[in-house]
């Protein structure tokens, strides 16, 4: 029989490392994947879909992302691919918008056109606002024959140092 003092010790140590996760960063990858599968779910992607994950851009200038837009966009396309859609890898293609330091930034101007070459079923794109304590996010399946926003979703995530280095691309050295 286990003493009943260190039971306790060991569910509260427990309890309190558990408590502490977001004292140690946000847990990003866990949050976008939540929001992937949200998305899917919404989207009613099936299996065998062939989709474009654009790079996720800032919402004040859409020729704009950061580490965390392309981190966005490149753990959805993890999710996708898990949950057996056709992610087609755009950095491959030498006709795509991209600008240095940037991601694949499809302007809407484009998406029916690449399209229609590439064959994509539909095309993963989005937005982040940037304020003080969160960042906001915002994801659209879109029908690329049309523009027509099939689905979309909007969740945020708390900003932590790790997220401001992301963001702002400046690493904080009395962290």
């Amino acid at each position: 029989m286990i003493n009943k003092f260190l039971l306790i010790g060991m569910l509260s140590t427990m309890f309190l490392l558990s408590g502490c996760a977001s004292l140690f960063g946000t847990n990003l990858i866990k949050t976008n994947y939540q929001a992937a599968d949200s998305l899917l779910e919404k989207s009613k992607l099936q299996k065998g879909t062939t989709v474009v994950i654009a790079t996720i851009v800032d919402i004040n200038n859409i020729e704009k992302s950061s580490q965390l837009g392309r981190t966005i966009s490149q753990q959805l396309a993890t999710k996708f691919v898990d949950n057996g859609i056709k992610v087609i890898e755009i950095k491959l293609r030498n006709n795509i918008y991209i600008k240095n330091q940037t991601g694949e930034l499809l302007l809407s101007r484009h998406i029916s056109k690449l399209a229609k070459e590439i064959k994509a079923d539909s095309v993963i794109a989005g937005t982040y606002s940037n304020s003080t304590q969160t960042v906001f996010v915002n994801l659209r399946v879109i029908d690329p024959k049309t523009n027509i926003i099939q689905s979309t979703i909007d969740y945020k995530i708390a900003k932590d140092d790790i997220i401001r280095e992301l963001v702002d691309g400046k690493r904080n050295f009395f962290r």
